[in-house]
């Protein structure tokens, strides 16, 4: 019988490292998408390469990850946080040198795809070691807090020293970043992670899943191939819409094939416990608000305001602010309120943030409204973001804490390739006004899944 999972045995001493490790993964993992953002022009004119085909450089990854993240925590929580953890950053440590010395573009979309199998073996178990190592409340809370810190570093390492070493040297530089991050990871991880228990009684063999894992594979990455076909080449394209019937037809295949699977993927009893879907929901929501914002701003702070890519890096910098003092604040509201309140409290916030972006194509310049909107648009999105990561891991039994902290980040990417699309489609037929005030729409949809679909815990209701 499953229960809720209790912190394994982990010496007081090394809640420090399994800390700092959880906060560095999750800084080389933002910074790589600053990292690529930054050098992603100057891979196109190496070999002169058109932006649909260079859009690949980041939906490769992307793709792979989404595609394969469940099955990655299903592996985490079958192979131990350990063995996964490693092989999964000495996989991206070794697609970083591949891109070091790439000869061609085609290598280029190859390590990328590599980095984006290696993060869905290592991120599940790097969330999932947040629930199972570290006992719950303030310990448990300042690594989060961490996290989300973490981020706001990894946005300024991104957008100063990616540009700093693309303009002193070139693109190839700016994965020299990755590696050390990835090796000092690595050290880490052998200190820190336990190794798996091998003292609890097996589980009875079942016939691996195989067909389950593929459709799996397939109906996220055909999703998000579709969002992209369509967002490129309107939203009558006859591709993008047999994509998007593919990838339908592969999503129906994949519940009946895991209905009848003797072991399936996704157990059936982890989406039927209280206060695991509901996040997973909410956190589609959360990115689509965000992500779609963020994009909106990089476009508006170029388009608008006439600002270099280079410039326009640099007036996001409150952004990456915002985000380093909302993860340490964030563990402060965690251990004195409920989860939900926090989801209720950063969505708040987020949406008073998102008003001020409305109001800031009305005003000249690089406004206070946007300065302002910018923080705290981003500010409350993450401290709800944190809240509703501490809602998914910790309501997951002992068994299942990868494969729902892989749950989370599969939403979490197709959220954010549906916030995108739907921002820079309302933005081509209105205008930014219309676009942010989507972005809020998607923050109240969040808040209203958290409250319905999640049920109260006896620790949410401090």
């Amino acid at each position: 019988m499953n229960a809720i999972a209790q912190p394994m045995a982990v010496p007081s001493s090394k809640y420090l490292p399994i800390t700092l490790l959880v906060g560095l993964t999750q800084l080389l993992l933002t910074a790589d998408l600053s990292l690529i953002s930054v050098a992603l022009s100057s891979v196109g004119k190496e070999w002169n390469i058109a932006p649909a085909a260079l859009s690949w450089v980041v939906t490769g990854s992307a793709i792979t990850f989404a595609g394969l993240v469940i099955l990655g925590g299903r592996v985490v929580d079958r192979y131990g946080q350990r063995l996964c953890f490693l092989l999964g950053m000495g996989l991206f440590a070794a697609s970083a040198v591949a891109l070091v010395f790439a000869p061609n573009f085609e290598t280029v979309i190859a390590a990328r795809v590599l980095q984006g199998l290696s993060c869905a073996l290592f991120q599940p178990a790097n969330y999932s070691l947040v629930f199972t190592a570290l006992p719950d409340g303030p310990v448990r809370h300042r690594a989060l807090g961490v996290v989300g810190a973490a981020q706001g570093i990894s946005m300024l390492i991104g957008l100063l020293g990616g540009g700093t070493m693309t303009t002193m040297f070139n693109w190839r530089a700016v994965f020299l970043l990755e590696l050390p991050l990835a090796l000092v990871a690595i050290g880490l991880a052998v200190i820190a992670i336990p190794p798996k228990n091998q003292s609890a009684e097996p589980a009875a063999k079942k016939p691996a899943d195989v067909l389950g894992a593929l459709l799996l594979m397939t109906a996220p990455a055909l999703f998000i191939c579709s969002v992209s076909v369509l967002e490129h080449w309107g939203w009558t394209s006859l591709v993008g819409l047999a994509v998007l019937a593919g990838a339908i037809l592969s999503a129906a295949a994949l519940v009946f094939v895991e209905h009848r699977a003797a072991d399936p993927l996704v157990p059936p009893v982890l989406l039927a416990r209280a206060g695991v879907l509901g996040p997973i929901i909410s956190v589609a929501c959360l990115l689509a608000s965000m992500v779609g914002a963020f994009v909106l701003l990089n476009l508006y702070t170029q388009r608008v305001l006439g600002l270099s890519a280079m410039a326009g890096g640099l007036a996001m910098l409150p952004y990456a602010v915002a985000l380093a003092i909302a993860g340490r604040l964030a563990v402060y509201t965690m251990d004195r309120w409920s989860l939900k309140t926090n989801v209720a409290i950063g969505i708040a916030v987020q949406i008073v943030g998102t008003a001020l972006l409305c109001y800031a194509p009305l005003l000249k310049g690089y406004s206070w409204a946007l300065v302002s909107g910018t923080m705290l648009s981003g500010a409350g999105g993450l401290i709800a973001a944190l809240a509703i990561t501490a809602q998914t891991g910790g309501r997951a039994t002992a068994d299942h804490k990868g494969i729902s902290m892989a749950m989370m980040f599969t939403t979490d990417k197709i959220g954010a390739s549906i916030g995108v699309a739907l921002s820079l489609a309302a933005l081509t037929l209105t205008n930014y006004q219309v676009a942010f005030a989507l972005s809020g729409v998607f923050a109240l949809l969040t808040v209203i899944a958290t409250y319905l679909l999640t049920a109260d815990t006896p620790d949410q209701m401090r």
